[in-house]
């Protein structure tokens, strides 16, 4: 399983809103971290993330940067507060992003979780297929206590807090021409083509 918690500011949505309307530096910050996540396990993986987007115009590729934490310094690391060396390029962008965060007030607002299947040559990864499954998207109550997401074996879930995808997502990763393949696959599935779909702005609409 992956899961990814995703921030934004309340009431303005305004990552949301950025994304949704693909305005250039169009930015979003997750929480991401792979099987199982216990709340009492300190040194459970957890990498911050950010995503920015570039217009064509702007001649620029969007792009992703990741660093790791350790969950006991989850919390630390939202409020502002965890001492991060800033002797290598993992640290400054870690400090950059804490800050972010306290500047624009973001908070936890929603989790997804699925299933994820990947196809690739072992020798390379030109062409790469994912195919995600039993995606969920859930909302998160950051003003609930002093976490930084529920812990979904202790907080009951409400009908209005979950979102059940009733698709599985294929995403195809190209780093030249589709192959021939490619096309036939497009022919001949009964899927529906979605251009730039992504579950943070798929919970909000």
């Amino acid at each position: 399983d992956i899961c990814s918690v995703y921030f934004d500011n309340m009431p303005d949505l305004e990552n949301y809103h950025e994304r949704l309307h693909r305005r250039d530096q169009a930015s979003v910050i997750r929480l991401r971290w792979y099987g199982p996540r216990q709340s009492d396990d300190p040194d459970k993986q957890i990498f911050v993330e950010k995503k920015v987007h570039r217009s064509a115009y702007t001649g620029l590729s969007s792009n992703k940067e990741r660093g790791e934490l350790q969950q006991k310094d989850v919390l630390g690391f939202l409020s502002g507060t965890l001492d991060i060396p800033q002797n290598a390029s993992e640290g400054k962008f870690l400090a950059h992003v804490m800050k972010e965060i306290q500047d624009t007030s973001q908070v936890p607002l929603m989790r997804t979780s699925y299933c994820r299947t990947a196809f690739q040559k072992s020798s390379e990864n030109i062409v790469r297929i994912s195919l995600d499954t039993k995606l969920c998207m859930i909302k998160e109550h950051p003003k609930d206590g002093p976490y930084w997401c529920r812990d979904i074996g202790l907080s009951p879930l409400y009908q209005g807090d979950v979102v059940q995808f009733p698709y599985g997502v294929v995403e195809i990763k190209l780093q030249s021409n589709p192959p021939d393949f490619e096309t036939g696959i497009s022919k001949k599935t009964t899927w529906i083509r979605t251009m730039k779909f992504h579950d943070f702005s798929y919970f909000y609409t």
